[in-house]
């Protein structure tokens, strides 16, 4: 009686060792089979991998010759400004340009700081040989840097989106009198009718390699921005020529304009020119007067008392794009009016 019972308790357990055993496996080909399906489903290629870290690296090596573009535009911006005199104007607009390239610095550090912690955290690292991230396939680790897991904190693209939102209103408000158009979002993806939420579409599910690639294209889209800024602070700034005396007309100053019978009249007779593409600005007695032709129009009442008095006139126009005046001091003499 005991060896039958003892019999059953081994059957018994032999049965229930044998069903965890098809549950095992039974568990086991269901997770290799939702693996399989997810590399194969969401996994790219070795192949896409490869042609993912070569976009990459294009966009780096654009990235430094826009950097070196961008530095020698201002160089280009300052030689200019300083040939033709460091005018206001000018030199107001190497601070505006100055400016717009420390926000963009910024803006690019801070997105260098979020490629170089996907790279040594998702990435495991740079390897030596490759020149690329150790594990190149990698979503789940940059997933959880860039979107954030489920019940965590939210991962670095959020606040990526704000900074390029900020960036991007900041230079289209500080620079609205030198772009003819806004320029465009730097997170907008597709169209008007068809628009995608920035952080998913571009971080959801992709490997580590093309996530790099796309923060390196953002990178390039801020630099293109600011390219385009420095352009237009280049054309707008008044570089004017030197002068050109192409004007000539003749002139007579006397030394009196009263004189008494057998009194000599001295006066000199000169060829005078002046540059018909400057438009001067001309003052008497601290009021603006007319000019026309480049020559100024000087007409004021006489007053008493009557005698030798003194007018005072400028003369000013832009000479290698600073102002230049000149002062001008004449004699006359008021007589009592004949009745």
């Amino acid at each position: 009686m005991e060896n039958t019972q003892d019999h059953l308790k081994q059957t018994q357990r032999k049965k229930r060792f044998r069903r965890f055993i098809r549950f095992a496996i039974v568990t086991t080909v269901m997770l290799l089979s939702v693996s399989t399906w997810y590399y194969t489903r969401f996994r790219p290629s070795t192949a896409l991998i490869d042609k993912f870290v070569m976009i990459n690296n294009a966009i780096e090596h654009s990235l430094a010759n826009l950097k070196n573009t961008s530095d020698n535009s201002l160089k280009s911006l300052k030689a200019d400004v300083k040939k033709n005199g460091n005018a206001r104007a000018g030199l107001e607009m190497i601070k505006r340009a100055e400016q717009l390239k420390k926000h963009t610095a910024e803006m690019l550090g801070e997105i260098d700081k979020i490629k170089q912690r996907l790279i040594n955290e998702a990435g495991g690292g740079l390897d030596p040989q490759t020149h690329t991230v150790k594990r190149p396939k990698d979503q789940f680790y940059t997933y959880r840097d860039m979107i954030g897991l489920p019940g965590g904190e939210k991962g670095m693209a959020y606040k990526l989106e704000k900074q390029l939102k900020a960036y991007n209103n900041w230079v289209n408000a500080e620079y609205k009198d030198l772009l003819k158009d806004k320029l465009a979002p730097l997170t907008k993806v597709g169209g008007a009718k068809d628009t995608k939420d920035f952080v998913r579409h571009n971080f959801r599910r992709k490997p580590i390699v093309l996530v790099l690639a796309k923060l390196s294209q953002l990178q390039h889209q801020v630099l293109e921005d600011e390219s385009k800024v420095l352009n237009k602070m280049q054309s707008a700034v008044p570089f004017n020529e030197e002068l050109h005396f192409d004007k000539i007309y003749t002139g007579v100053s006397a030394e009196r304009s009263v004189l008494r019978s057998g009194e000599t009249y001295r006066a000199s007779m000169a060829i005078a020119a002046y540059p018909s593409r400057t438009k001067a600005r001309m003052t008497v007695n601290g009021s603006p007067i007319k000019v026309e032709g480049g020559i100024g129009k000087v007409r004021f009442k006489t007053t008493y008392p009557l005698g030798k008095k003194t007018w005072k006139g400028t003369i000013t126009f832009k000479n290698r794009g600073r102002d230049t005046t000149f002062r001008i001091e004449k004699e006359y003499i008021v007589v009592p009016r004949m009745k």
